[in-house]
């Protein structure tokens, strides 16, 4: 084969790589910050979610950073990561929980409350920069 004619096959090899990828939005499959799903956790006021702390005899004993945002929770481990990107829109938060029992989120858009309840698994997800919470965690789903 000439030289000249392995130019344009490279080409289409190294284009057909980038559309993939592409599409693939660069995430792998098995990548359980990708979609979460589940039924939402009781969300709650300030004033709702310090009067559970107090008769739960709770507080917020763990508290991260992750991009713009704070979590807290009572219990439990957590791990943030990457949802969306490439064709799946814009790249967004996604914070999986074990047991946190309780869920604050301080965000560009406000403080936020949740109550999941122990022995619960949950996700914090921002895909439009709110944070939302689900009863899920496919991370943590063994």
């Amino acid at each position: 084969m000439r030289d000249g004619a392995r130019r344009p096959y490279a080409l289409s090899v190294l284009w057909g790589t980038v559309l993939a990828l592409a599409l693939a939005g660069c995430a792998p499959k098995d990548n359980p910050a990708v979609d979460v799903t589940g039924a939402p956790c009781p969300a709650v006021s300030k004033a709702a979610f310090d009067h559970a702390l107090q008769t739960q005899g709770l507080s917020i004993r763990y508290s991260f950073d992750y991009d713009d945002l704070t979590l807290g929770r009572a219990f439990g481990e957590g791990n943030c990561d990457e949802g969306g990107g490439g064709l799946r829109g814009p790249t967004y938060q996604v914070c999986q929980f074990t047991s946190p029992a309780i869920l604050s989120v301080k965000s560009p858009k406000g403080e936020f409350y949740f109550l999941p309840g122990l022995g619960q698994k949950a996700s914090i997800t921002t895909k439009d920069g709110t944070p939302r919470c689900v009863l899920a965690a496919p991370l943590y789903a063994q």
